[in-house]
C-alpha cells in the first residue's frame, strides 16, 4: 500500500516527521477496508489550486477545504492481492486549514489530519449528505484523530 504525500505550499508549517505519522495513519486506514495494495495521493496545496480543481471538476467556483477524487467506484472488485492500484487523490488547501485551524483552537496539523482522513474517507466511499452519514464520518474522523494525537 503506498500514500504518497505531496506539499506544494507550507512546507514550513508541516515537518516531515507529522507527514510520516500522517502517512502512517492513512496507510493503517487502507488496509483496515482491505485496501493494502491500493496508493493514494496527498497533495497539500492552495486556495488557488482548489478553486481551480473545484471548478474544472465540480463546476463549484470556490475554493474549498479538501477534493477527494476517487478511483474506485463503491463495491468495486479491487485487483488481485500483490497488484497495487489506485484507490484516489486528495487535495488539501493550507490556506484553509490554516484558517480552520485557527477558528477551532487547534494546530493545523491537527486540521490538515482531520482534512487527510475525511477526504480518505470520501474515497472509500462514505458521504454527509444525511445527518446519519454526518454523524457516522464525524465518529470516524474522531476516531482516527486519536489514534495520532497529539501531533
Amino acid at each position: 500500500m503506498t500514500v504518497s504525500i505531496e506539499v506544494l505550499y507550507g512546507t514550513e508549517l508541516l515537518d516531515q516527521d507529522y507527514l510520516a505519522t500522517l502517512e502512517s495513519l492513512l496507510d493503517r486506514i487502507l488496509e483496515e477496508y482491505g485496501l493494502q495494495q491500493g496508493e493514494v495521493s496527498l497533495v497539500i496545496g492552495t486556495d488557488e489550486l482548489l478553486h481551480r480543481l473545484n471548478k474544472e471538476y465540480r463546476d463549484q467556483d470556490r475554493s474549498t477545504d479538501v477534493l477527494s477524487f476517487a478511483y474506485l467506484e463503491p463495491g468495486e472488485d479491487v485487483p488481485a492481492e500483490g497488484r497495487e492500484f489506485a484507490v484516489g487523490d486528495i487535495y488539501i488547501s493550507l490556506e484553509k486549514a490554516l484558517a480552520q485551524a485557527a477558528e477551532a483552537g487547534h494546530d493545523v496539523r491537527h486540521e490538515t489530519a482531520l482534512l487527510s482522513i475525511h477526504g480518505l474517507l470520501h474515497l472509500l466511499g462514505f458521504d454527509h449528505q444525511d445527518d446519519d452519514e454526518v454523524v457516522l464520518m464525524q465518529a470516524k474522523e474522531s476516531a482516527y484523530l486519536k489514534d495520532i494525537n497529539p501531533l
